[in-house]
């Protein structure tokens, strides 16, 4: 494994799409920023500021849609200064500041989402259901 460069990726399950969406709004709440993104196919190119360890980080972050419901996030982060040994640790760190920050957005966006409750009964509906239960029918 090399200290340069490490990837990972996550599962969420939620439509790529909006998962996409909640990841551009996430990454500035992060401390880092958008430098390239196609929202084509979902990838967006990330730059991770200069800190104490590291002279930064490039962070590579695309969304594939895995079924209708779901969504792969695969995450590639790289050191800007590849023989920085310090600055190893710090891809985990991007890793989770994202995807955590991913899961917020998302769960922020489903307790949004209106619930299905299905077709609105009328009383007659309702009556026949009653007459079914009681064997009238």
């Amino acid at each position: 494994m090399s200290f340069a460069s490490q990837s990972t990726q996550q599962i969420f399950p939620f439509p790529a799409d909006v998962a996409y969406e909640k990841l551009i709004e996430a990454i500035p709440e992060v401390g880092m920023s958008i430098k390239q993104k196609d929202d084509i196919l979902r990838r967006v190119s990330v730059s991770a500021g200069i800190s104490l360890f590291s002279w930064g980080e490039n962070v590579s972050i695309v969304v594939n849609a895995d079924g209708e419901k779901s969504c792969i996030v695969g995450i590639d982060s790289s050191l800007k200064l590849g023989v920085n040994v310090t600055g190893a640790h710090r891809h985990q760190k991007n890793f989770d500041k994202i995807i955590y920050a991913l899961s917020n957005k998302l769960k922020e966006w489903q307790r949004q989402q209106p619930l299905d409750l299905g077709p609105e009964k009328t009383d007659e509906d309702y009556l026949e259901e009653a007459r079914k239960k009681a064997g009238l029918i």
